[in-house]
């Protein structure tokens, strides 16, 4: 056996492992090690010249077959990190109208280019060593058993979905009169600031800006996670319509940004305070129409929300380009443009509504603000420590800001404040704390009834929204609103008490039906 032999067999064997690694597995990235696999399969190609080329035969077919089924597959995959029952359902029950990839352009070229390099590699591999048709079919068929849809079928034999009609217990919120006076209301989105940063073990007094605010806050200590709530919009829609983000067909998670009406069937806490009157603004450090966040504001009354470009139009180009960490502003630039958004808001007669959601602490890589940075430019970090002080001291810098100038506008509507982390961490890498901290959500509220309280209820953030509803008074108790209990109450329990959150992931999982009523309404 030639040593030039072996040098092309493993030049082939490389990019095949790497192509079938981003096929198969949602998660990893595929750019670098792509790249590094073309470089091999070109150089394969050169060192064996024409010797490698010839007819494909019945058993490349198969090859080919296999690779052409798996794609589509492993395109839902890398969608949305794991073939999505939820998408296939959807689709399957309730027809293919409005069906397609839109949003989901990279993972197609990443899932093609994945596949191309299995296809190739085979190809050349089998021209090299004279592979016959069995030992193709074979190949073909260790493709098929590797497909995503085909390990979620096996999973789904072993481990089936609970019985699951959630649909059933969706909710409009039942409104009340408005009370006299309306209250003045902000809501603060921590990027992935959880209760976990309090362990001060690990994270020393990264939290303790927060909890400088526990004295005049109303604090949620069991708010957990369930699917469909696990990134920024969908903390959004869920702590503000009470339901997680389902998909809708093939379009989720990162990808609603082709979605033109948003939610249309639910009622959410945006269209009863416009219902209200309400002035109301959202602020945030990137581009708003990122994932659909523009949609699904403009289709729950918001009006046009104020991110990157309307930010670099307040302020000098010399701090916005300080400020700036690739497609992101640091919260610093962030707060500081609430603040100046704030004055209009006071000097109106209508009941206000200010929203600030923040990138801080977002995973592995964290943005650390200006000031917060040994050179004054922000910068991604990975000293998750370093980056929650930060985020939370602009936050208590925006709170006590903003409760020093709504005292001296001597507003007619009371103050009420909310701090949310959206979601948990993404970052899976973290340390371990104890398990009453790993899978909490901040939730404070500030300025209402339950000053220097705990409430220890178990939850999600579907339950926020009717929390908050009950905590304003706009909702008559007991309070539901879409799958959502209000946490001030103990009756009706909410879902994460009821079953546990495990439990109702796995309900999630599978009801098609749901996701139907929330996109498209009742049949």
């Amino acid at each position: 056996m030639s040593p030039r032999r072996l040098l092309i067999s493993l030049l082939l064997v490389l990019p095949l492992g790497i192509g079938l690694a981003g096929a198969v597995l949602p998660r990893m990235r595929v750019d670098k090690p792509g790249a590094f696999a073309f470089l091999c399969l070109f150089a394969a190609m050169a060192l064996g010249g024409r010797a490698l080329w010839r007819r494909p035969g019945g058993g490349m077919l198969a090859v080919l077959a296999a690779c052409l089924f798996m794609l589509p597959f492993a395109v839902i995959s890398r969608g949305f990190g794991r073939i999505d029952m939820m998408a296939l359902l959807f689709h399957a029950e309730f027809g293919t109208q409005g069906a397609g990839f839109g949003g989901l352009d990279s993972e197609i070229l990443k899932a093609s280019l994945a596949l191309i390099l299995v296809c190739l590699s085979l190809y050349l591999l089998s021209n090299l060593w004279g592979f016959g048709w069995r030992l193709l079919l074979g190949a073909a068929l260790v493709l098929v058993a590797l497909n995503p849809l085909t390990r979620f079928a096996l999973h789904r034999m072993v481990v089936p979905p609970p019985p699951s009609d959630l649909a059933r217990e969706v909710r409009l919120p039942e409104v009340l009169p408005a009370p006299v006076p309306l209250p003045d209301l902000a809501i603060v989105y921590l990027e992935g600031l959880d209760r976990r940063f309090l362990d001060t073990r690990v994270y020393g007094d990264a939290y303790a800006p927060l909890r400088a605010l526990e004295a005049e806050a109303l604090t949620f200590l069991n708010v957990g996670q369930i699917a469909g709530t696990g990134w920024s919009l969908a903390g959004m829609v869920a702590s503000q319509c009470g339901v997680p983000l389902l998909p809708r067909g093939l379009i989720g998670h990162n990808n609603f940004d082709a979605v033109k009406t948003f939610l249309p069937e639910l009622t959410c806490l945006t269209d009863i305070l416009a219902g209200h009157g309400y002035a109301m603004d959202y602020i945030v450090g990137g581009d708003e129409g990122f994932a659909g966040i523009d949609a699904f504001y403009r289709s729950h009354g918001l009006g046009a929300p104020f991110g990157l470009d309307g930010q670099r139009a307040l302020h000098p180009p010399e701090e916005v380009e300080a400020a700036l960490v690739g497609w992101v502003l640091d919260d610093q630039m962030t707060f500081d443009s609430a603040r100046k958004r704030l004055p209009a808001l006071l000097e109106g007669e209508a009941p206000f509504l200010q929203i600030v959601e923040t990138i801080g602490p977002h995973g592995k890589l964290g943005y650390l603000s200006r000031r917060c940075a040994p050179e004054g430019r922000a910068l991604k970090s990975r000293d998750e420590a370093a980056v929650v002080r930060c985020t939370a001291e602009d936050a208590l810098a925006y709170v006590r800001d903003l409760q020093a100038a709504h005292a001296a506008a001597g507003r007619a509507h009371p103050l009420r404040i909310v701090i949310l982390s959206d979601h948990l961490n993404h970052n899976a890498d973290l340390p371990d704390v104890p398990v009453e901290l790993h899978s909490a959500n901040t939730v404070m509220l500030i300025g209402g009834p339950g000053q220097g309280g705990v409430n220890d209820t178990p939850g999600a953030m579907i339950d926020v929204y009717p929390t908050l509803l009950d905590w304003l008074g706009l909702a008559a108790p007991p309070v539901r609103a879409g799958l959502g209990r209000s946490l001030l109450g103990r009756r009706p329990p909410t879902l994460a008490a009821l079953y546990g959150i495990p439990h109702v992931d796995a309900m999630l999982s599978g009801d098609a039906r749901l996701a139907n009523l929330l996109w498209h309404g009742s049949e």
